[in-house]
């Protein structure tokens, strides 16, 4: 079942009652009048409050980016730092490869010999 986070009201009863009330109830001209200008008034109330409503998800969604943002600039500066450090690691490696190919290479010479 879901559940409503922002209710739409009706917009007739976002109107003031009176102002299809104070009109001449013998008048059905200026009755519908009263209750087309309350419809109206509903109207603008519920684009006011889907204002508010769009202004809170947006702000809420720039809260988000914002948060993703300072991660990402995080991780950037992460990845250029292992990326200044990687020459040095790769070097290393390297040597103790071929120090170790070195090492292999007089044992089994030795043992050729032998």
């Amino acid at each position: 079942m879901p559940t409503v986070r922002y209710l739409i009201r009706n917009e007739y009863g976002l109107a003031d009652p009176e102002l299809h009330r104070a009109a001449d109830k013998d008048d059905p001209e200026a009755i519908l009048e009263g209750v087309a200008m309350a419809g109206l008034v509903g109207v603008l109330r519920q684009l006011g409050d889907l204002a508010e409503f769009a202004a809170e998800i947006f702000r809420d969604l720039h809260e988000e980016i914002m948060g993703t943002a300072a991660r990402s600039h995080g991780l950037t500066l992460r990845v250029q730092q292992l990326e200044a450090e990687f020459p040095l690691v790769e070097n290393l490696v390297i040597r103790v490869l071929l120090t170790m190919m070195a090492l292999i290479g007089a044992v089994l010479f030795k043992w050729i010999k032998t």
